[in-house]
């Protein structure tokens, strides 16, 4: 994020702070990479950046109340085949 210009429009005195804390996209990576090769996770493990949620190594965190919404994980999923233009498994489901 802070090689990105996502922070174009902000001031730059809170551009310059971003830039100090921010992570960059390499180090975020390690939260999907660890994700992926650990065999410890079971399966719908969520990781984040251990300090404040914005940098620093990967830690198990307790997803939000809207990602254990079924219903609302249905209406995105439908939404996402939708404007993908696939369905992604054969069953529908």
């Amino acid at each position: 994020l802070a090689a990105s210009e996502i922070w174009r429009d902000i001031h730059w005195s809170l551009q310059w702070i971003i830039e100090k804390l921010a992570a960059v996209p390499r180090d975020l990576s390690c939260n999907e990479v660890r994700a992926a090769v650990d065999e410890g996770f079971a399966a719908g493990t969520y990781t984040q950046p251990e300090r404040m949620q914005f940098y620093g190594p990967p830690v198990v965190a307790e997803t939000s109340a809207v990602s254990k919404d079924l219903e609302q994980c249905e209406k995105l999923w439908k939404k996402t085949e939708e404007l993908v233009g696939e369905a992604f498994f054969a069953d529908g489901k």
